[in-house]
């Protein structure tokens, strides 16, 4: 519902540098990078030492990021500070713009303006998506855990890049890493959804991580919910789909404008790693023979993996997550390293 605006302030302007907007967050995500609506929700906290200090109204600002203002609210009568509407124009897939918050108390004092906080959107249409689903060329066996597959390519990145985004998902997990640093801080990505109606997918900033010249994209794919076993009385396997996939969707964005984009096609090669078990409830079963070594990197001879298939899927199902992702938060290392009296190496944690 749209707040109640009013085109003329009937506050006093009595500015006060101890009443401070901080943490501006969009639709509550902590990294405002590929929100997945048009009209992004706003949250701010305000902070004051003033006794009883409440807010009776706020004014947003918009601008591009040559600071140009392209939108400016009018004073908006409101005493609400938590995911209020957007106040401007549905903004584009991949628009980027930097917003800026201020407020009015009741007293009659106002804040200054905050800081500007950037807030990039993700991809909102399905024509948005030039890449596919890839997997692997064999059969996989639906009645048993399988290897995770290895899928790569390479890709040549010239002078003048400005700036790099990657987009990606899975029907499965997927782990994705470039140059062999690892893209972005979360786990168990894409995540669990009903893949039959929606998926998620998500928006990475890689810039750092590519090198002018030769760069390697590598993904590392799981069965995780979407193959793999899930549910009591012994679960069951493929309740969702009886093949793997990645979608990856790199584009680089050179100072000249020209952008060239990597996409998940029949360009990538793959195939069996080294994690020859993976599963949700039964754990991991590694086998360092079957390491493919320098994979990760560019100049890797991939002549022997095999090609990739398209996988089909509904890309109108894509959808920008709504929630925090699973990240690693703590490390915990064993206490005690055993050897079993059958000369098996027991970590005790």
């Amino acid at each position: 519902m749209t707040p109640e605006i009013h085109s003329k302030s009937s506050l006093s302007a009595n500015q006060a540098k101890d009443i401070n907007i901080v943490d501006i967050k969009f639709e509550h995500r902590r990294k405002p990078l590929g929100i997945g609506t048009d009209q992004p929700r706003l949250s701010w906290i305000i902070k004051t030492d003033r006794q009883n200090w409440l807010q009776a109204a706020y004014q947003v600002e918009l601008r591009d990021l040559e600071d140009n203002v392209l939108e400016m609210s009018p004073q908006i009568h409101s005493t609400e500070s938590i995911m209020v509407p957007w106040p401007f124009e549905p903004l584009q897939s991949r628009q980027e713009v930097a917003l800026r918050v201020k407020v009015w108390g009741q007293d009659g004092s106002n804040s200054e303006w905050s800081d500007p906080v950037t807030l990039e959107i993700g991809l909102l249409d399905v024509n948005d998506w030039e890449a596919r689903f890839i997997g692997v060329s064999w059969d996989e066996e639906m009645t048993e855990p399988q290897p995770s597959p290895l899928l790569r390519r390479e890709f040549t990145l010239r002078t003048g890049l400005r700036k790099a985004r990657l987009y990606a998902s899975a029907l499965g997990l997927y782990e994705l890493k470039i140059n062999g640093k690892k893209v972005g801080e979360q786990v168990f990505s894409p995540g669990w959804t009903s893949y039959r109606h929606r998926l998620h997918y998500q928006t990475y900033d890689i810039t750092p991580l590519l090198d002018e010249g030769k760069n390697a994209i590598a993904a590392t794919l799981g069965e995780g919910w979407y193959l793999g076993r899930i549910g009591l009385d012994g679960g069951r396997r493929a309740i969702w789909g009886d093949k793997l996939g990645l979608l990856v969707q790199l584009e680089l964005h050179y100072d000249d404008g020209v952008i060239v984009k990597i996409l998940t096609d029949q360009n990538w090669r793959c195939i069996r790693g080294p994690i020859v078990m993976s599963s949700i409830y039964d754990g991991e079963t590694y086998d360092a023979r079957v390491e493919q070594p320098g994979w990760l990197l560019p100049n890797f001879d991939d002549s022997e993996w095999s090609p990739v298939t398209l996988v089909d899927y509904d890309l109108a199902n894509l959808r920008a997550p709504e929630g925090p992702p699973i990240r690693r938060i703590e490390t915990i290392a064993p206490v005690e390293v055993l050897t079993s009296p059958s000369g098996k190496t027991i970590l005790d944690f």
